[in-house]
Protein backbone atom coordinates (compact mmCIF):
# COMPACT_ATOMS: atom_id res chain seq x y z
CA UNK A 1 0.00 0.00 0.00
CA UNK A 2 2.61 2.67 1.08
CA UNK A 3 5.78 0.74 -1.29
CA UNK A 4 5.72 4.01 -3.95
CA UNK A 5 6.19 6.35 -0.63
CA UNK A 6 9.27 9.27 -0.81
CA UNK A 7 10.38 11.97 0.57
CA UNK A 8 8.60 14.54 -1.31
CA UNK A 9 5.45 13.09 0.36
CA UNK A 10 6.64 12.30 3.88
CA UNK A 11 7.68 16.31 3.00
CA UNK A 12 3.71 17.27 2.78
CA UNK A 13 2.53 14.85 5.66
CA UNK A 14 5.09 16.48 8.06
CA UNK A 15 4.19 19.75 7.06
CA UNK A 16 0.52 18.68 7.23
CA UNK A 17 1.20 17.42 10.79
CA UNK A 18 2.86 20.95 11.98
CA UNK A 19 0.15 23.08 10.40
CA UNK A 20 -2.96 21.30 12.06
CA UNK A 21 -1.12 19.67 15.92
CA UNK A 22 1.22 23.10 15.66
CA UNK A 23 5.49 22.73 16.87
CA UNK A 24 4.95 22.10 20.68
CA UNK A 25 2.50 19.40 20.61
CA UNK A 26 4.25 16.91 17.86
CA UNK A 27 6.97 15.91 20.27
CA UNK A 28 4.58 14.59 22.95
CA UNK A 29 2.51 12.82 20.19
CA UNK A 30 6.09 11.26 17.97
CA UNK A 31 6.76 10.41 22.26
CA UNK A 32 3.58 8.86 22.61
CA UNK A 33 3.55 6.68 19.49
CA UNK A 34 7.41 5.64 20.40
CA UNK A 35 6.24 4.44 23.78
CA UNK A 36 3.31 2.48 22.46
CA UNK A 37 5.43 0.67 19.84
CA UNK A 38 7.84 -0.36 22.72
CA UNK A 39 5.33 -1.81 24.52
CA UNK A 40 3.82 -3.58 21.37
CA UNK A 41 7.22 -5.00 21.29
CA UNK A 42 7.78 -5.89 24.85
CA UNK A 43 4.18 -7.46 25.13
CA UNK A 44 4.98 -9.19 22.36
CA UNK A 45 8.16 -10.56 22.96
CA UNK A 46 6.55 -12.10 26.36
CA UNK A 47 4.19 -13.55 24.58
CA UNK A 48 6.25 -15.31 22.02
CA UNK A 49 8.62 -16.44 24.97
CA UNK A 50 5.03 -17.38 26.91
CA UNK A 51 4.86 -19.90 23.99
CA UNK A 52 8.01 -21.26 24.19
CA UNK A 53 7.78 -21.84 27.58
CA UNK A 54 5.13 -23.92 27.23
Amino acid sequence: MFKNIGWPEILVIVVVLVVLFGGKILPKVGKNIGDTGKDFKDAAKDLKDAVKDK
